[in-house]
């Protein structure tokens, strides 16, 4: 089956692009700023471990504790230097963003969207001076929110393709389609 895409972007869909956007960064600083206190909650708890077992060497040694303590103190002084270099270094904020240094990209290509997708592999939009063939492998990413699918390359900005465009096909088969194609599922955004 073809399917084709015809429509001229509304101020709308920009404000959804733009909501979508925002909202993706803000789901990543989060996930970075949770990784980033439990690096250092490790890192933390390794000194903590290591400094409490040397200070029960010393207090077993100095006589201050019963012998048996010093088992508990030589593991809290493995364990302590372990966690520590476990943890490794700070987490890098560029991991959290997917593929590319502008994820999701903040520039949306404007004017009217024309697009097909093919069974055999590849498929055919009509930038604003061009036309441009592509394979479904350069799809980084398929979006969809309640009006629109939004397709994200790594190395150009993404395409929005309103649901109200659909020409050949329903939204529903075409969310399918994507889906065996790419071999993972379409995300749905809120």
């Amino acid at each position: 089956m073809v399917f084709r895409v015809r429509a001229t972007l509304m101020e709308e869909d920009r404000a959804g692009w733009r909501r979508l956007a925002s909202q993706r960064k803000r789901t990543a600083r989060r996930k970075y700023r949770r990784t980033v206190r439990s690096w250092l909650g490790n890192k933390l708890y390794g000194v903590g471990s290591t400094a409490s077992g040397v200070l029960m060497l010393y207090a077993v040694i100095s006589g201050g504790m019963k012998a048996g303590w010093g088992v508990v103190a030589l593991v809290l002084t493995v364990i302590g230097p372990w966690t520590f270099l476990t943890a490794g270094r700070r987490p890098v904020w560029g991991t959290f963003s997917p593929p590319g240094r502008d994820f999701p990209p903040s520039v949306m290509l404007d004017g009217p969207v024309k697009a097909a997708f093919f069974r055999d592999g590849c498929f055919v939009f009509w930038d604003v001076s061009e036309k441009v063939r592509r394979s479904y492998s350069s799809i980084a990413a398929v979006w969809e929110d309640e009006g629109r699918f939004y397709l994200l390359f790594q190395d150009r900005p993404p395409l929005v393709l309103p649901k109200r465009g659909v020409v050949q096909g329903t939204p529903e088969d075409f969310r399918d389609f994507f889906e065996r194609k790419l071999g993972r599922p379409v995300e749905r955004i809120k």
